[in-house]
């Protein structure tokens, strides 16, 4: 994940005891399956994820013309404060 964490950017990291599995609102068709590491970033939506942080085999990212990806100005705030 070193090639992905850029200092421009603010990341929630996130590691799994067991597999996890992801379904999306807005994207039914699309599962993450088998996940114990995930990194979001929370100004572009982007989400890398993988069995570990050496181990990143999926990419996804909030692609919706009709509904533009927001940031969640409260969860931002949250993140920096700390």
């Amino acid at each position: 994940s070193n090639d992905i964490i850029t200092d421009d950017k603010t990341y929630i990291e996130v590691t799994y005891n067991t597999p996890q599995t992801f379904t999306f609102y807005n994207n039914e068709s699309l599962a993450l399956e088998n996940v114990r590491y995930l990194v979001f970033c929370i100004e572009n939506g982007n989400l890398w994820y993988g069995d570990n942080k050496d181990a990143i085999t999926g990419f996804a990212y909030y692609n919706n013309t009709e509904h533009p990806y927001i940031m969640d100005e409260d969860l931002y705030t949250s993140i920096i404060e700390r």
